[in-house]
């Protein structure tokens, strides 16, 4: 057996990070690794410390790094008192690329073979300050790397710059799903519309993510007053998720008279679900790395429209990908162009999917085959 120290920012269900990290997890074999986890403090979701701990992980929690010199200090004097009695991973495997230059440097010191860093955006922050304080942090990220992970080449040309794909560093790891799960399914898609009040007439379209401004739903609420104004077909817009503009999307869509064509479910543990139920997906985000949703989407047989600041990489079946600049006429009108998919050729979508490397089942023995590669830890250096 082999241990991988995952760092990440957090450990819950309305990451997408988290998402990536538990669909490998649950698949890898944990008699061939074992996988422990640093976060930082009052970061996790219990019921997910609870089942990675039932399976033989540990979970360890660090001070959060902030711009005080206090914080800063200790910050680094835990890092460096950790990897001096937690020295025996064969890599530390990091989802958390502004603290990359602080760890790899502490874990190198203390013998750890192999630092990984992990891109899984193509952007720093939507917020200008916030970008330019990651992009300083990760200044030093290629050099203390010492393999470049990415979802897909645009994150990775992102964090690691064009020469991504040439450097024998490169490494891609694909956000891939459980394809079972998400697979269309009749008779889920007429339960989850009877739970939802909604007819088989009506036209949805669903969207999936936290409710933040990088996500974008706003955008959305434009397009269906849009679509509802013209009345050319009956359309419901279903939003999943909660987050920090949740009332204020509530709000908006009330001002925009929007009460009878919007639902907003909250919180849900079942988006595989909700998928059946939808006829058409929608994501303009402005900024993404390689969406796991739009993953799940696809291989739940539906057409989708994302954002030109979405990686194309991620059209896999049938995809469109449009500006958010021009305002909402443009997604108005692919809206509008598009048929609904019979029950056929939705099914037919898995094994699209699958054939484009998305399938966990084998995205997890390749990247468990990858960590049981890699030498045991080294000794400690003086």
């Amino acid at each position: 057996m082999v241990k991988v120290l995952y760092v990440a920012d957090m450990l819950h269900t309305k990451s997408g990070i988290t998402a990536v990290m538990m669909n490998y997890y649950r698949h890898f074999d944990k008699s061939n690794v074992r996988i422990d986890f640093l976060l930082p403090e009052n970061s996790s979701e219990q019921r997910l410390v609870d089942e990675v701990e039932s399976c033989g992980s540990n979970v360890y929690y660090m001070p959060v790094l902030g711009a005080s010199f206090e914080k800063v200090r200790r910050f680094k004097a835990f890092i460096a008192a950790f990897f001096t009695t937690h020295n025996d991973y064969v890599a530390v495997h990091s989802h958390f690329m502004q603290l990359n230059a602080l760890v790899f440097s502490v874990a190198k010191r203390n013998g750890i073979g192999c630092c990984i860093s992990h891109s899984h955006l193509t952007k720093y922050s939507e917020n200008k300050l916030h970008s330019i304080r990651n992009w300083l942090m990760c200044l030093p990220n290629n050099k203390v790397s010492d393999v470049w992970a990415a979802c897909g080449v645009k994150a990775g040309e992102f964090l690691y710059g064009r020469k991504f794909l040439s450097s024998p560093k490169h490494l891609i790891v694909r956000n891939a799903i459980e394809l079972d799960r998400f697979s269309f399914d009749g008779q889920t898609r007429q339960a989850v519309r009877n739970e939802l009040g909604i007819g088989d007439s009506e036209i949805i379209l669903g969207t999936v993510g936290r409710l933040q401004s990088q996500k974008n739903q706003e955008f959305l609420l434009n397009v269906m007053k849009e679509l509802a104004s013209k009345g050319s077909r009956n359309y419901k817009l279903v939003i999943v998720g909660e987050g920090p503009l949740e009332a204020s999307l509530k709000e908006r869509s009330k001002t925009l008279n929007l009460d009878d064509n919007v639902v907003f479910t909250g919180r849900r543990t079942d988006a595989y679900r909700l998928y059946q139920a939808f006829d058409v997906f929608l994501l303009p985000s402005i900024y993404e790395g390689l969406p796991v949703v739009g993953v799940e989407a696809q291989a739940s047989g539906l057409p989708c429209v994302f954002s030109t600041g979405i990686t194309n990489e991620i059209g896999l079946t049938r995809s469109a990908f449009l500006p958010i600049d021009e305002g909402p006429a443009p997604w108005v009108d692919a809206i509008e162009a598009l048929e609904v998919v019979g029950q056929k050729d939705r099914a037919s979508s898995r094994e699209v999917v699958q054939k484009a490397g998305f399938d966990i089942n084998v995205e997890a023995k390749r990247l468990e085959g990858f960590y049981l590669g890699l030498q045991r830890p080294k000794e400690a250096k003086p």
